[in-house]
């Protein structure tokens, strides 16, 4: 009788260390892929593969709901963002700066947006201003910079007295 309970603790503790020794091979392993995925070249381009991205991990569907929520319209009509609110407060402001980052042809930007926007996209710059990163902020002010001629002086102060469209 012993010899069985004996036995059955023993193939208990078995399968114990067995699932300890998987859960480890299995954290391993997604630290092992997370960091592949960060070290792969650039020109993979994993965001844009619809095995990847998805509704609900677009960051440019972050983007532009959090760009809807700032312009107090609600992101989830029309089925535009799917997210949670909590990931919308949080990680907003992070696409938006990627999104700033991501401009590289000035004038296809300013022909593609309709002046009336113009307030709103310097507050956006001043936004990325705030951040304080170099890089940002020079990409920041060479936009300002065309952005002003293009639109005047008026766009800054338009800018700084909307009280409506918050960033």
């Amino acid at each position: 009788m012993e010899e069985r309970e004996t036995t059955k603790q023993k193939t208990k503790t078995k399968k114990q260390k067995r699932a300890r020794s998987g859960f480890w091979t299995w954290v391993v392993a997604s630290v092992a892929f997370r960091l592949a995925l960060v070290y792969l070249p650039r020109n993979l381009r994993l965001s844009t593969r619809p095995e990847v991205a998805s509704p609900l991990t677009s960051i440019r569907r972050l983007g532009e709901g959090y760009w809807l929520k700032q312009s107090v319209m609600s992101p989830y009509a029309g089925s535009m963002y799917h997210g949670s609110p909590l990931l919308l407060l949080a990680l907003g402001p992070l696409a938006v700066k990627r999104a700033i980052m991501a401009i590289k042809d000035l004038d296809a930007l300013f022909s593609s947006l309709d002046p009336e926007y113009y307030d709103i996209l310097m507050k956006y710059l001043y936004k990325g201003l705030s951040t304080g990163d170099r890089p940002t902020c020079d990409q920041c002010l060479r936009i300002h910079e065309r952005l002003t001629e293009r639109a005047g002086l008026g766009c800054i102060l338009l800018s700084l007295a909307d009280t409506t469209n918050t960033v």
